[in-house]
């Protein structure tokens, strides 16, 4: 239906879960996307992938989510690539199995 057309999608953690089938419907909704997440291989082969079904429609960028400088890098790397951004998917996180009576200051932090 194209709801997304003429609008650039960051999404973090896009490589796999969430990140990824969200990627996958903002292209497919005629948005340009870049995939960010910490493994090169798997971003590029989703780009591939997106760009082979959806011409031109996504790009892969590194992104440390707790790095401010990586943070600026992929965001001049989105206005590089497609000249905007517009939406923002904040979907990276990780997660411990620590019950909340156990866990540490260090894993809470």
């Amino acid at each position: 239906m194209n709801r997304l057309e003429g609008k650039t999608a960051l999404i973090t953690g896009a490589t796999k879960g969430i990140g990824k089938v969200t990627a996958e419907l903002f292209a497919s909704e005629g948005a340009k996307v870049v995939l960010c997440g910490r493994n090169e291989n798997d971003g590029s082969n989703l780009a591939a992938g997106l760009n082979s079904r959806f011409p031109g429609s996504a790009a892969f960028c590194r992104l440390d989510v707790t790095d401010r400088k990586s943070w600026e890098r992929t965001i001049a790397f989105t206005k590089e690539t497609f000249g905007e951004l517009n939406i923002v998917i904040n979907n990276a996180g990780i997660s411990f199995r620590e019950n909340l009576g156990e866990i540490t200051d260090e894993t809470w932090n």
